[in-house]
């Protein structure tokens, strides 16, 4: 199992884990077995709306069918609000 744990940057995935999931092509293209068969998402933001997770949520369902994996399930969470 692959387990995304992230914070939401601009509405998706930060650069050095959208480059770790780039790599996951490599396998595809090489058509190499691998034995990843589930995933999930567990993804943070400084947001007052849970619907500005939509974005990553999104992306991460669609890399999800594309690699066919099972989806394990989703989890966000909105960082609170910590000024005064």
């Amino acid at each position: 199992m692959v387990v995304f744990a992230t914070p939401m940057y601009w509405f998706s995935f930060p650069v050095q884990l959208k480059a770790v999931i780039d790599k996951f092509y490599s396998y595809i293209i090489s058509k190499k077995a691998w034995k990843i068969k589930e995933c999930a998402l567990l993804v943070s933001g400084d947001v007052k709306d849970k619907i500005k997770f939509e974005g990553i949520v999104e992306s991460y369902q669609l890399i999800a069918e594309f690699l066919g994996w099972k989806d394990s399930g989703v989890m966000t969470c909105k960082v609170p609000d910590l000024k005064g």
